[in-house]
């Protein structure tokens, strides 16, 4: 492993997808292991076990997060829960663990494809990132997303991977306290800058709802899947009609359409304009407003420019 190489650790109960999860990221130089959880009570106490696919025995937390070849402890964590049961008692108090020993860690709220309730209320104080493994749907995104973290932690906090102090936290209301979204707004000051990069336009094309579905798959064929579809009205001075309101009679101007909107590079421009041209018909508008975007922040991520709308 190089030297900007990370240690990640994936951790969550059975069958929560965290495999494919991790064969959906594109680490590079990143090591990854990836541990089950469970909760025993034993001389009624509740123990917390991790387990690795394929080896025998369980492990505490603390000797999970040091089980990497090159002998380093974890420098993030993917949580992973799985939506389609919701968040469990045990989920809870793994996650309130991590954040007692100040590690840097996302949650991926995953299998969304079968129960897409948010669980941001549920786990106040972590970054919930919705996925879908078994598609990659978000994974790399979260991935990403751990890596700033990271790297914001290793900029800002002079801490040795040594002087991490391990204690278990099972009063969840102890840990909430400790974050606000003030603190996120601190870590995004300084990217929230005025730019004078305008590399990135916003396009905007109209047509009647009828013609939507037939745009989208023209777009998708031609690799363009980022679109916001909005319903609108727009002013027909050639076919009116007469509504009466509170006694008084209105000319009705205003009639459907769908538009799309799109955010991409100035460069992608000249390919949508070739894929709108394959299939035009009188019921996509001919004008299509194309402007400039100064700033693109996917703040999820803290990614910027292309890399916040790839």
């Amino acid at each position: 492993m190089g030297q900007g190489s990370k240690n990640i650790l994936v951790v969550g109960p059975p069958d929560s997808g965290k495999q494919t999860a991790v064969e959906g990221i594109d680490s590079k130089n990143s090591n990854i292991l990836s541990a089950s959880y469970g909760r025993a009570i034993i001389n009624n106490q509740k123990n917390y076990l991790f387990s690795f696919k394929g080896e025998e025995g369980f492990k505490s937390l603390e000797d999970v997060l040091l089980s990497f070849e090159n002998g380093q402890c974890a420098d993030g964590i993917i949580i992973l829960i799985d939506n389609s049961r919701g968040v469990m008692e045990t989920d809870y108090e793994v996650r309130d663990m991590i954040l007692s020993m100040n590690i840097p860690h996302v949650v991926f709220s995953n299998k969304q494809d079968l129960n897409n309730a948010s669980l941001n209320g549920d786990l106040e104080g972590s970054m919930i990132i919705p996925t879908i493994a078994t598609e990659g749907i978000g994974v790399q995104d979260g991935f990403r997303l751990l890596l700033k973290l990271i790297e914001q932690k290793e900029n800002h906090v002079n801490v040795k991977k040594s002087e991490y102090t391990y204690r278990k936290v099972f009063n969840s209301k102890k840990v909430h306290n400790r974050f606000r979204d003030a603190e996120k707004l601190e870590k995004l000051k300084d990217i929230l800058e005025e730019s004078e990069n305008h590399d990135i336009c916003k396009l905007r094309m109209f047509m009647h709802p009828i013609e939507l579905e037939g745009m989208v798959k023209t777009l998708e064929n031609h690799g363009f899947s980022n679109m916001t579809v909005v319903e609108t009205k727009y002013v027909d001075n050639q076919n009116t009609s007469m509504e009466t309101y509170r006694c008084s009679q209105y000319d009705v101007q205003l009639k459907v359409k769908t538009e799309i909107i799109m955010i991409l590079k100035k460069d992608d421009v000249q390919y949508v304009l070739k894929a709108v041209r394959s299939i035009k018909s009188d019921d996509i508008d001919d004008k299509i407003l194309i402007t400039p975007i100064e700033r693109v922040l996917r703040v999820r991520t803290l990614e910027e420019g292309e890399e916040a709308i790839d």
